[in-house]
């Protein structure tokens, strides 16, 4: 398995992972191999790891785009359940909000679960390019960027609206850390140093 991606446990006795140019499905008792994808294109870093949940499995790498695989362990490696070849995050992990993934790829991105990742909506396509990570809530969503700036997306009132934006830090080094909320502060690891932000209530 590749060193970066996190095994994510998809069932009470299987976990998702990601390999060298490939994803596969794994049993817990025994390690023995249930499912595998191999992926088209080789060279991706192995960097985001797999989503997983009700939805099913979704994987993610800069050559081989977003790929759903709805029921799994039982439908074939080559019928996805729909691809996206456009975005091609590297090393951030996508999250589900309800019916839709959001994705980090020139823009913050809005894919349909119930409509075969069809985009529903992007926003920042300046801001966010290469590194971002996201945190997010049923109604908002909270980005850091790689270029140090801190963005407040709209998730539920008027999706993909930008609420708010903010420079955490000018710095020529790139901001690459995930951040964490702990009540109503935001911390993040900068390169040498961790920063406490106040979150104002109802933003």
């Amino acid at each position: 398995a590749s060193a970066y991606a996190s095994l994510m446990p998809i069932a009470d006795d299987l976990i998702a992972g990601v390999g060298d140019d490939s994803y596969f499905l794994r049993r817990c008792d025994d390690g023995s191999l249930v499912w595998s994808y191999r992926s088209e294109f080789s060279g991706d870093f192995g960097v985001p790891s797999p989503v997983v949940g009700r939805h099913g499995a979704i994987f993610t790498g800069e050559n081989n785009g977003v790929l759903w695989f709805k029921d799994l362990p039982q439908v074939r490696a080559d019928q996805a359940t729909a691809v996206d070849e456009r975005l091609i995050p590297d090393s951030h992990t996508p999250v589900v909000v309800a019916n839709q993934l959001l994705v980090a790829h020139d823009g913050l991105h809005s894919l349909s679960l119930r409509d075969g990742l069809s985009e529903s909506w992007s926003v920042a396509g300046t801001q966010v390019s290469g590194y971002a990570s996201i945190i997010a809530s049923a109604d908002r969503a909270l980005v850091t960027t790689e270029g140090g700036k801190l963005l407040l997306v709209d998730l539920a009132d008027h999706p993909g609206k930008l609420l708010d934006q903010q420079t955490l830090t000018e710095s020529r080094h790139a901001l690459l850390s995930h951040p964490a909320i702990l009540g109503d502060r935001l911390l993040v690891r900068f390169e040498n140093e961790v920063r406490c932000y106040h979150l104002p209530a109802g933003r």
